[in-house]
C-alpha cells in the first residue's frame, strides 16, 4: 500500500501529470493530481500507475516553481544544487517526456501490437470522418447502393440541405439517418431536431437507438413539464436536449414553436414534409436541413416549389419543369427488381357499415381460418378511427381470434405497442385508419387489404406502401373490394395504381388528384386518366431534372467503395484497445458474440462516452447483428468503438515504433498528423531520399501485419516544421 504523500503517474494518462497520494481508503488509495484537477481512487495492484518520487541526481520542482536538480537527501529534506533545503513532500518529480521523434532516434519503441492498433484506430478515425461511402457503414441496416450514394453526396457538402423524395418504401428514413449519424458521431453537428406526425415519433427514436446507437430525447409535454421543473420555469426544452425529437403537432403550440425558434439546432430533419402545416419555416433557421417526402408533389408543382423554397434550392431553368440539384428522386425502375404487387379484385355489390352482413367483413371472415393456418398476416385499412374500432370488434365477433387496431385516437405509445404485439403473435389481421398511412413499416404482413379507399391516390400509394418495401423478397397481396358503389375502385383499376407504383415526385398525376378529392369520378375521369398515362409513358414527361439523384449505373462502383474487411478491422482494433485499456472480454464459444465490459480491470480512467461499470453483448459481425437485434452491433457509431477511437488521441501507446518488413523495398518513414480535432488524420510516406508521398492506411496497415520489431529505426526526423508534432511516427525498412 502506498502512504499518503507518495507521488504517482498513470502510464496511461500522462497528459494528467503527477498526482500525489492523499488518503488511503482499505485496498484502494485517493490520488490527487494537480495538474489536471482531477481525483481518483485507484488499486495499487493494478497495472498502469507507478511510483515517480523524486530522486537525488534527477531535477525537481520546488514549491516556488522552478527547478533545480537534486544533489542529496537527509532526514526528509533534498538539497538541490543551489545550496537549497526543501522538505521531501513540497518536492515533486519534474516529467520531461521525449519528442516523437526523440523515441524515434533513441528508443524505446512501442510493442508491434500497440502500433498495430493505433494504426487501425486511426484508420477507422480517417474512415468515419470522412464523409464517404466508407463512413457510413455502421447502421445495423442493409447496405443498398441508393442510400449510401445519397448520403455520402449529402455529407460532402459545408451546409447539407437536401430534400430526400424517393418513391415510397425505398428508405428514406434510413438514408436521413446515415446523414444524421455521421454528422453527430464525427462532431459535425451538436444538436439536431427530428420532426416528424405524431404517430411516427416513437419509431423514429427507436430506428435510430436500434439501428444506429444514436440516442435521442423525446420531446413532448411531460418532457417539456419535466424540464421546467428540474431546471427551472422558462428553460428551454431544446436547450437542454440538443438532440430531440418533436411532433409536428406539438409543434402547433406556438410555446414549443418559440422555444424551438430561440434555440435552433445545427441540424433539422422533417418527415412528411408535404403534409399542410408542416414547419418548413425551421429550415431557414438551420445550417443544415433534410426534407423527407415520397409526395413532392402532393401540392402540385406549387407545393413543390414550397419545399425547394424551404431549403433554398435554385431552380435551373432547363427541360419543361426546370433542374434542382440536391435533391434525391429515387424510383423503383432504378433498383433491381422488387417483389410484385398481386392485385385481387373482390366483387362486393353492396357495401354495409362494417357489421357482420357486411360483405367485405364476410369476405374477411372466411379468409382469416386460412390465414390463421399459414401463419399469414394482413394489414386492413378504413378511414376513421370509429371504422376501425367498429370493423376490429365486428371481426373478433365473426372469427373468434384476436383482432388488432391502430388509429389516431390512439396514444402513440399505444399504437407502437399495439404494433410490436401484433408482430409478434398469431393473430392474422391489424385493423388501421390513416395512421398507418405514413412512415410505418409493415413489411412482415403479407398483403394490404382496402376495405375503405381513400380519395386520395397518393394515400392509396402510402398504404400499399406500408407494406411494399425495400429488402421484401415476396409478392405483395393487394386486395379491394368492387362494386357498383365503388366507383374509387374503378378509378383506380383504370390507373392501374393497385398493382403500379404511382409517382409522388411527379405533377402528371396532380390533376387526377384533384379532380377524385373533388368528388369527381366514372366517365368523367377517363380524359384525366388518358393524359396521366400519355405523361407517364412520354419520353419527355413534366417531371424536373435532379442531377444528384442516385444513378443506377453507379450501383457497382458505390458498393466497391465499402472496405472489404471492414468488419475484421473494427474487431481487431476494439480486441486490441481492450486488452490496452483492461476492458475485460470474453468471447461466447460457438458464436460470434462478444461481451465487453468496462469494469474494475480498466487501466485508463476514462473511456470517452462509456461510463465505468459499462456492459455490453454485441457481435461484430452485420449478417449476425440483423438477425439478433436484441443484441450490439459492434461498429461505427456504437459507444464503446467511438469511446475507444477518442480514448486513442489521449493514449500514448504505438505512437512510435520501428519494424522489418519483407514487402518493402525501400526504407520508409511513415508520419501521421491532423489539420484540427475534427478533421481526420492524414498519413504520408517519406522516403530515402526525401521523396514525400500520402499513403492508405490500409497498405499500412498490410505492411505492419506481416512485419517484425527492429532494434532501431536509423531514420532520422524530417526537416519540415509542419512534421514537427506527429501524432505517430513508424520506420520501417527491407529484411
Amino acid at each position: 500500500m502506498w502512504p499518503v504523500g507518495t507521488k504517482v503517474v498513470r502510464e496511461h494518462s500522462l497528459e494528467m501529470g503527477v498526482g500525489v497520494v492523499i488518503e488511503e481508503l482499505g485496498r484502494f488509495v485517493v490520488v490527487f493530481f494537480p495538474e489536471s484537477g482531477e481525483k481518483l481512487q485507484i488499486s495499487p495492484s493494478a497495472p498502469g500507475t507507478k511510483v515517480v518520487n523524486p530522486v537525488v541526481g534527477a531535477p525537481g520542482l520546488r514549491p516556488d516553481g522552478t527547478i533545480a536538480t537534486i544533489v542529496s537527501r537527509d532526514r526528509g529534506m533534498f538539497e538541490f544544487d543551489d545550496g537549497e533545503r526543501i522538505a521531501f513532500e513540497q518536492v515533486w518529480p519534474v516529467l520531461d517526456a521525449p519528442t516523437l521523434w526523440q523515441r524515434l532516434e533513441a528508443g524505446p519503441y512501442d510493442a508491434i501490437e500497440d502500433v498495430q492498433n493505433r494504426i487501425e484506430g486511426m484508420m477507422l478515425d480517417a474512415q468515419r470522418r470522412d464523409g464517404g461511402v466508407p463512413s457510413l457503414v455502421g447502421g445495423r441496416v442493409e447496405l443498398y447502393p441508393h442510400q449510401l450514394a445519397t448520403a455520402a453526396r449529402a455529407l460532402s457538402q459545408g451546409n447539407v440541405r437536401w430534400l430526400l423524395a424517393d418513391e415510397v418504401g425505398l428508405g428514406k428514413t434510413v438514408s436521413a439517418a446515415l446523414i444524421l449519424s455521421a454528422m453527430v458521431r464525427t462532431g459535425r453537428i451538436e444538436s439536431a431536431v427530428v420532426v416528424a406526425p405524431d404517430s411516427l415519433t416513437l419509431q423514429w427514436l427507436g430506428e435510430l437507438y436500434r439501428k444506429f446507437h444514436q440516442v435521442f430525447v423525446h420531446v413532448d409535454a411531460e418532457r417539456i413539464e419535466a424540464v421546467g421543473a428540474e431546471y427551472g420555469e422558462g428553460s428551454n426544452v431544446f436547450d437542454v436536449h440538443p438532440l430531440s425529437i418533436v411532433s409536428s403537432e406539438l409543434l402547433e403550440q406556438p410555446s414549443v414553436r418559440a422555444a424551438l425558434a430561440q434555440a435552433p439546432p445545427d441540424l433539422v430533419v422533417i418527415d412528411e414534409a408535404h403534409r399542410k402545416g408542416s414547419p418548413l419555416d425551421l429550415a431557414s433557421l438551420c445550417r443544415h436541413c433534410l426534407l423527407l417526402t415520397s409526395s413532392a408533389f402532393a401540392g402540385g408543382a406549387i407545393g413543390f416549389e414550397s419545399l425547394a423554397h424551404a431549403l433554398g434550392l435554385e431552380r435551373t431553368p432547363i427541360g419543361p419543369a426546370g433542374l434542382y440539384r440536391q435533391v434525391s428522386a429515387v424510383q423503383r425502375e432504378d433498383l433491381p427488381a422488387m417483389p410484385a404487387r398481386v392485385a385481387q379484385a373482390v366483387p362486393a355489390s353492396t357495401l354495409g357499415s362494417l357489421g357482420a352482413e357486411d360483405e367485405r367483413v364476410v369476405w374477411l371472415t372466411e379468409r382469416s381460418k386460412e390465414w390463421h393456418h399459414k401463419k399469414s398476416k394482413s394489414l386492413v385499412f378504413v378511414n376513421t378511427p370509429e371504422r376501425a374500432n367498429r370493423l376490429k370488434e365486428t371481426l373478433e365477433r365473426t372469427t373468434g381470434l384476436r383482432v388488432w387496431a391502430f388509429h389516431e385516437e390512439m396514444a402513440s405509445a399505444d399504437r407502437d405497442i399495439q404494433l410490436s404485439e401484433f408482430r409478434a403473435s398469431t393473430c392474422t389481421i391489424l385493423v388501421s385508419s390513416g395512421a398507418g398511412s405514413e412512415g410505418r413499416n409493415f413489411q412482415f404482413c403479407d398483403r394490404v387489404v382496402h376495405a375503405d379507399l381513400p380519395d386520395d391516390p397518393l394515400v392509396l400509394e402510402q398504404r400499399i406502401g406500408r407494406v411494399d418495401r425495400l429488402g421484401r423478397t415476396e409478392d405483395v397481396g393487394v386486395v379491394y373490394f368492387t362494386g357498383s358503389e365503388n366507383r374509387l375502385a374503378e378509378a383506380y383499376a383504370s390507373l392501374g395504381l393497385f398493382e403500379e407504383v404511382s409517382d409522388g415526385t411527379s405533377p402528371a398525376l396532380e390533376p387526377v388528384r384533384v379532380a377524385l378529392r373533388g368528388g369527381v369520378r366514372g366517365d368523367a375521369l377517363a380524359p384525366l386518366i388518358a393524359e396521366y398515362r400519355a405523361a407517364v409513358n412520354a419520353e419527355e414527361s413534366s417531371r424536373p431534372i435532379f442531377p444528384d439523384t442516385y444513378d443506377p449505373e453507379d450501383a457497382e462502383a458505390t458498393m466497391a467503395e465499402i472496405p472489404s474487411d471492414a468488419e475484421e478491422v473494427v474487431e481487431s482494433f476494439v480486441l486490441g484497445a481492450a486488452l490496452r485499456t483492461g476492458v475485460d472480454m470474453l468471447e461466447k464459444p460457438g458464436t460470434a458474440r462478444f461481451y465487453m465490459e468496462y469494469g474494475a480491470n480498466a487501466l485508463v480512467d476514462a473511456i470517452p462516452g462509456v461510463t465505468h461499470g459499462s456492459r455490453f453483448l454485441g457481435t461484430f459481425s452485420r449478417t449476425e447483428a440483423m438477425v439478433a437485434s436484441e443484441i450490439d452491433f459492434y461498429a461505427s457509431g456504437h459507444p464503446l468503438i467511438e469511446g475507444l477511437i477518442w480514448e486513442l488521441d489521449d493514449s500514448e501507446a504505438g505512437r512510435v515504433g520501428a519494424l522489418r518488413s519483407e514487402t518493402l523495398a525501400e526504407p520508409s518513414l511513415f508520419v501521421a498528423t491532423r489539420k484540427s480535432e475534427r478533421h481526420a488524420p492524414e498519413l504520408i510516406r517519406i522516403g530515402p531520399g526525401g521523396s514525400v508521398e500520402p499513403y492508405q492506411w490500409k497498405d499500412l496497415l498490410d505492411i505492419v501485419r506481416d512485419a517484425r520489431p527492429s532494434r532501431r529505426s536509423r531514420m532520422v526526423a524530417p526537416d519540415d516544421e509542419a512534421l514537427a508534432t506527429p501524432l505517430f511516427v513508424l520506420a520501417i525498412r527491407p529484411e
